[in-house]
């Protein structure tokens, strides 16, 4: 591969000069780069291999004399702290960390002293009797623990060896030596990029950064499309917190915002790459707003029509993403084809439409399901016709059957439901009946499940068990006449069979005119 001919030579620094230019603010991280990813384990790794005097590869940094890129004032993330990161250095040419991040945050926040912006910041020690290293929130002390931000201060580190005592001191007292001078002696080579040229440089970073923790589509597409006026991580985060915050939607994933603007893009959804969407990006900058708003109309439509109380509710991600591009499509398609976009809602989650979906297929879906919109006429690519597709034996809210059961039972209790199911998520199914007193097939049945905030299952479990010849009403549950005769005369496995049945009966009646408009028969099912 040719080497471009704004990539300097490298040159090898020691690592506590590299960690120096940072404390100057001499060497600065760019928005463009992503954030802390790596997890506590792989950040010992890498102190491992300091220790060990294994190379970690090299630092990339881009020299420029353009001061207008906005950078991270802290660095870090929720897991392991968040720490401050020192201004600019004022008065000379700017140089930016393009690759190497992980590995300079990892050390940095292990080596320094760096204001706290968190609480829950980790500290690193090296244990002098393993000889290997720990993590732990910060404390004033551990036993044969050498703090590691203090051992490339001659002072401190003299300090703490002086307070070592007992038998074992002297031997301590070396090995403390021995890991200090390790991290003071190591060095790393460091390539420049010397251009100012952003798109070159964001390029050239593309290029090299082939090896580590893989990019995500997310922050490459961040990368190629940064500029001074464009900063797509920022605008992704202003849209869940100013867009999709006051609806209580904030924790959309981003990645179905990329998805939506593939799909606006009219992209292959699936296969698109993160240099294709960048292209698209660029060339059509609006694409973004259009996306805010149409993901917008179709998180109030699945709130208000569907009764989707949050992201996490939504049973395929692709839904989301081809109701966004509706609405795009149409912004204001009126009360008919809202009523079949209702249906398709409910007969791709109870036919388990986009189960293995290929990416040819999802694309014949969202041109239908744009002439939909654009001709108030029902249109189905779907490879199947809609078939209903029976509860599965045990519930798990990975399966998209039981967030559509789960909505269901929700509907059927109003506003204590939809706000049962925003609370409690994945835990908002709770077992009726104790394992104690069911076969333990039957425990996690759906049929032995029922939406109650926690609060209320002890109470209920209680008022069955104790007194089964009044039991309280529980149309709301979907337990017939057969099941609460049952319930009532302690045959317990009975009822629980019984009740799966009533909620499968339920759904079919429920999808019954939805599959109408499709002209489906909502009795056919398949165990599929």
């Amino acid at each position: 591969m040719l080497v471009p001919k704004f990539i300097s030579d490298p040159y090898i620094q020691y690592l506590h000069q590299i960690l120096d230019e940072i404390d100057r603010g001499a060497l600065l991280v760019p928005r463009f780069q992503r954030p802390l990813i790596w997890d506590i384990e792989q950040q010992i790794e890498l102190l491992r291999s300091v220790r060990d005097g294994i190379p970690f590869g090299s630092i990339l940094v881009w020299r420029t004399n353009r001061d207008d890129i906005s950078c991270y004032e802290d660095f870090g993330n929720e897991a392991f702290g968040k720490f401050k990161l020192p201004p600019p250095a004022a008065g000379s040419p700017r140089q930016y960390i393009m690759d190497g991040i992980q590995r300079l945050s990892t050390l940095y926040a292990a080596l320094r002293e760096p204001s706290r912006v968190s609480d829950a910041a980790v500290d690193f020690y090296f244990d002098l009797e393993t000889e290997d290293f720990t993590a732990a929130a910060r404390i004033d002390r551990l036993e044969n623990m050498l703090p590691l931000r203090i051992i490339l201060r001659s002072t401190s580190l003299l300090k703490f060896q002086r307070g070592l005592t007992g038998r074992q001191a002297e031997r301590r007292i070396e090995r403390a030596d021995r890991i200090a001078e390790a991290f003071r002696q190591y060095k790393a080579p460091v390539i420049p990029v010397v251009t100012d040229d952003l798109e070159m440089a964001t390029q050239t970073f593309q290029l090299i950064n082939r090896q580590g923790t893989r990019m995500s589509d997310l922050h490459m597409v961040h990368t190629l499309t940064f500029s001074a006026d464009f900063d797509l991580l920022d605008r992704i985060e202003n849209l869940k917190g100013e867009v999709f915050g006051p609806l209580d939607w904030g924790e959309v994933d981003e990645e179905w915002v990329l998805n939506a603007c593939k799909a606006g893009l009219e992209l292959d959804i699936s296969k698109a790459n993160a240099k294709q969407l960048s292209d698209g990006l660029k060339k059509h900058p609006g694409i973004i707003d259009q996306t805010a708003d149409s993901l917008k109309r179709c998180i109030l439509f699945l709130r208000d029509r569907c009764g989707v109380p949050s992201p996490y509710m939504v049973p395929y991600a692709y839904q989301a993403i081809l109701l966004a591009e509706a609405f795009r499509v149409n912004p204001e398609p009126g009360e008919e084809v809202e009523d079949l976009l209702t249906s398709w809602f409910w007969l791709t989650t109870m036919g388990g439409s986009f189960a293995g979906i290929s990416g040819h297929r999802l694309s014949l879906v969202a041109e239908d399901l744009r002439t939909m919109v654009r001709e108030r006429r029902a249109d189905w690519s779907f490879s199947q016709r809609f078939t209903y597709k029976p509860l599965p034996a045990k519930v798990d809210f990975k399966a998209v059957r039981i967030k559509g059961l789960a909505l269901r039972l929700a509907a059927r209790q109003g506003e204590k439901g939809i706000r049962a199911l925003m609370v409690q998520k994945n835990r908002s199914l709770l077992q009726l009946l104790p394992a104690n007193r069911i076969s333990s097939r039957l425990y996690s049945n759906p049929g032995n499940r029922v939406l109650v905030n926690s609060k209320e299952i002890l109470p209920l479990r209680e008022k069955i068990l104790s007194n089964p010849s009044h039991l309280p009403n529980m149309t709301c549950h979907v337990v017939s006449e057969k099941a609460r005769h049952l319930l009532a005369a302690g045959e317990l496995d009975a009822f629980i069979e019984t009740r799966k049945k009533d909620l499968e009966d339920d759904e079919r009646r429920f999808i019954a005119h939805h599959a109408e408009r499709f002209d489906f028969q909502a009795g056919a099912s398949s165990d599929g």
